[in-house]
C-alpha cells in the first residue's frame, strides 16, 4: 500500500462531511464515510482511504518530519508544529488507471486544510512550497 501525509493544524480542522463534500467533486467517484474520521474514495472498485488523524503522536512526528525532511524549508516551522493529518493511502496501481483520481484527491484535501504534503516514501514535500 502508498501512502501521502498533508500536514496541517488544528485551527485548519474540518468536518469529515466538508471533506467528503470536497472530495465529491472529483469525477466519476463514490465517497463512503466509514468512520467520523475516515473517508474511502472509489473509483470503480479501487480504494483511496483518508483518514484523518489527531492523535497526540501526529504533533511529535510531524517534528521528526521537520527535522530530518525539511531542515532547508523555510516553512519547516510550520510543517514541525502540525497537529493534524490526513493519511492517504492506496492500493497499487500497476498500470496507472487510477493516477489521475489519487492526484484529484490530494489536489482537493491540501489546500482544503492549507497543508503541507509529504511523501514518506521518498522523503519530499510535493506540491508545497
Amino acid at each position: 500500500m502508498n501512502s501521502m501525509l498533508i500536514l496541517f493544524h488544528n485551527t485548519r480542522d474540518v468536518a469529515t462531511e466538508t471533506v467528503a463534500q470536497t472530495l465529491a467533486q472529483i469525477p466519476d467517484v463514490r465517497i463512503e464515510i466509514v468512520e467520523p474520521s475516515r473517508i474511502i474514495v472509489w473509483k470503480d472498485s479501487w480504494p483511496i482511504r483518508v483518514w484523518c488523524a489527531k492523535e497526540p503522536h501526529v504533533l511529535q512526528e510531524s517534528g521528526e518530519i521537520a527535522e530530518l525532511f525539511a531542515t532547508e524549508r523555510q516553512d519547516r516551522g510550520i510543517i514541525a508544529s502540525s497537529d493534524r493529518r490526513f493519511e492517504v493511502s492506496y492500493e497499487p496501481d500497476p498500470d496507472m488507471n487510477y493516477f489521475n483520481t489519487w492526484l484529484f484527491v490530494i489536489e482537493k484535501l491540501f489546500p482544503l486544510v492549507q497543508g503541507k504534503v509529504f511523501d514518506p516514501t521518498d522523503g519530499t514535500f510535493p506540491y508545497s512550497s
